[in-house]
C-alpha cells in the first residue's frame, strides 16, 4: 500500500533514516548531530507542510520512502520559483529491486505537478538510482554551483 506519511509514521521514518545513512555512508558514517532526534524534530516541524514523504507499506511495515521538499524561490521570467527537492529515497534492503522506488517517484512527480512545482532536483552518486532517474526523464544539469560551509 502506498500513501503519504503522517505524524504517526515519524518514529519509523527516523529509524529508516538511520539505516539509510549507515547504508549510504558505510564506514564513513558518524552520527555527529544525534540523527534520530534531529530528524524527528525536523519531521515534526515540516512533514506535510513543505516536506511530503510517500511510503510503501507491507504487512504494516514501511519498506520504502521517497520525499519531496518544496522550496519557494524568487520567481523568474520562465518559472514560478517552486522547486521540489527529492530526498529520503530509501528501500529496505530485503525489498529492493521490486519497483517500489519507481512507483514512489511517479507519485512524487504527480504530486509535484498538483503543487505546481516547476522543477524537481536531487543529488545522488548511486549508479542504480541514476539509471532509474534517467528512465523517469531526469537529466544532469551542470548549472549548479555549490559552496560547502
Amino acid at each position: 500500500m502506498i500513501r503519504m506519511a503522517t505524524n504517526s509514521d515519524i518514529e519509523k521514518i527516523c529509524e529508516l533514516r538511520i539505516f539509510q545513512q549507515k547504508d549510504e555512508w558505510q564506514e564513513e558514517y558518524i552520527d555527529k548531530f544525534d540523527l534520530y532526534n534531529s530528524t524527528k524534530k525536523f519531521l515534526t516541524n515540516h512533514l506535510n507542510k513543505d516536506l511530503y514523504i510517500f511510503i510503501n507499506i507491507i504487512d504494516e511495515n514501511i519498506v520504502a520512502t521517497c520525499g519531496q521538499q518544496v522550496v519557494d524561490l524568487l520567481p523568474q521570467c520562465n518559472d514560478n520559483g517552486k522547486l521540489g527537492y527529492i530526498c529520503n529515497v530509501y528501500t529496505v534492503q530485503s525489498n529492493r529491486r521490486q519497483g517500489f522506488q519507481k512507483t514512489l517517484l511517479n507519485e512524487i512527480i504527480k504530486f509535484a505537478k498538483e503543487k505546481r512545482v516547476h522543477k524537481l532536483s536531487l543529488d545522488t552518486d548511486n549508479k542504480d538510482a541514476i539509471m532509474l532517474y534517467k528512465k523517469l526523464k531526469f537529466y544532469f544539469d551542470n548549472l549548479a554551483m555549490k559552496l560547502e560551509l
